[in-house]
């Protein structure tokens, strides 16, 4: 071993799927706002662009693979929730500069983005109890859900 740290090897249930950008400058916010949250359990996919690819309509492959790693999280981990995520200044999205650097036109693109992604999880997976969006930028995690 290289690094020693114990594993519980017991299988968990409802566990939360989670779509997020690999992005490490948000990574901290990330893992504190999910460590604040009720659940205990994560199957955590972390992707260029995070839930961008789920309302991307010219990224199909990138779609196909987010669904696949949902689908397998409420089917290995009986997954009742799902969080999609996406970021400020994502390069994935052209940055802040897309945006004229305008926090509100950023946000409001990713919001109806959210949207769509919500939807499209919704219909592929109606067995999900709770689809939950959110941006997050430097001053933390805003929930998009209902915008």
């Amino acid at each position: 071993y290289i690094f020693l740290e114990q594993s519980p090897l017991d299988h968990y249930r409802r566990a939360v799927a989670v779509v997020h950008c690999f992005d490490d400058r948000f990574v901290p916010a990330i893992r504190k706002f999910l460590a604040s949250s009720p659940q205990s359990h994560y199957d955590i996919v972390s992707v260029a662009g995070g839930a961008k690819a789920l309302f991307d309509p010219e990224d199909e492959p990138g779609r196909e693979f987010l669904l696949l790693q949902i689908r397998l999280s409420l089917k290995l981990h009986g997954t009742k929730t799902a969080f999609l995520l996406t970021h400020a200044d994502c390069g994935a999205c052209g940055g802040s500069v897309r945006f004229h650097n305008d926090p509100d036109e950023e946000i409001a693109y990713h919001s109806r983005g959210h949207r769509i992604a919500r939807e499209l999880v919704q219909k592929h997976f109606p067995e999900l109890e709770n689809v939950r969006t959110f941006f997050v930028d430097e001053k933390g995690v805003i929930e998009t859900t209902d915008f």
